[in-house]
């Protein structure tokens, strides 16, 4: 599971239950770059993205790029506006 988000409740209560569970989490900072995110998704064959609505965008254009070949569901823990989908 990829996490995708700033620190924040749902954060914490996602890595808690994968930890539970026993599924490694890997996580994406904006920091390093799209690029980077693009790399981590691929080298560790994620399927599954946690992450906020802001960051949705980044993820679908990736995808859209046919970047993310491995990645087929986001679990998204806001609501998405319009603009986010867009």
């Amino acid at each position: 599971m990829a996490l995708y988000s700033k620190n924040r409740e749902e954060w914490c209560t996602t890595d808690l239950a994968c930890a539970f569970l026993g599924v490694t989490v890997v996580t994406l900072y904006d920091t390093l770059g799209v690029a980077s995110i693009d790399y981590i998704l691929n080298q560790t064959k994620m399927q599954s993205v946690t992450l906020t609505s802001d960051k949705v965008k980044v993820i679908l254009k990736l995808k859209q790029e046919g970047k993310l070949e491995h990645v087929k569901n986001l679990l998204v823990i806001d609501p998405i506006s319009a603009e986010d989908q867009a």
